[in-house]
């Protein structure tokens, strides 16, 4: 039985994001074929199963500098700055329901000083396999990231919705289905 509504913080330490933080979670996750209660999470946007990865410069996918079993609703060079209101939670809602929350900052570029990213993930117990990234406020539109997923061992099958594309507006909702092997488009209501 799952609780009612949970939340907890992941990582609210400020700095570098040179770490990745595991989580055991009362319910299991699936990416492709596989599945754990464990997961690691890191402020480069990215979460994985059975091992985890500080690696922050992005490759397009599959990428081996990752977890073969890996989603990427932000893969970025991103860090969470001191005094500000950043962090990563997630919250478990009854029926098996868990969404993380990404509130970030981005390194400067182009002049832009402590931008702040906002997204969502969320997965259902109902719906194994499948994830939703909700994209809430990208200052580059994701012009530096790369979005999607990755799973297997020996030749993970990646699913690439963006390598640094400046596609992420706010409001973009993808489903990332990694059991049918697609991501779906569409928008927040």
């Amino acid at each position: 039985m799952y609780p009612d509504t949970w939340v907890h913080r992941i990582y609210r330490l400020h700095g570098r994001s040179r770490l990745s933080y595991s989580n055991h979670l009362p319910l299991p996750i699936q990416i492709g074929s596989s599945s754990a209660s464990t997961v690691y999470v890191t402020p480069n946007g990215i979460l994985s199963l059975f091992d985890g990865s500080n690696r922050y410069f992005n490759d397009p996918l599959p990428s081996s500098s990752i977890p073969p079993f890996t989603i990427c609703p932000f893969w970025d060079d991103m860090i969470i700055y001191e005094g500000e209101a950043q962090g990563i939670f997630y919250q478990i809602t009854g029926g098996g329901q868990i969404t993380f929350e990404f509130l970030l900052g981005h390194f400067p570029e182009g002049g832009v000083t402590n931008p702040v990213f906002h997204f969502l993930v969320s997965y259902s117990t109902a719906r194994p396999g499948v994830f939703t990234y909700t994209y809430l406020q990208i200052p580059d539109l994701g012009a530096s990231a790369t979005v999607g997923a990755q799973y297997g061992t020996s030749n993970p099958t990646a699913l690439q919705y963006s390598f640094t594309e400046a596609k992420i507006n706010p409001g973009l909702v993808l489903t990332v289905d990694t059991i049918n092997n697609f991501i779906g488009e569409g928008s927040a209501c």
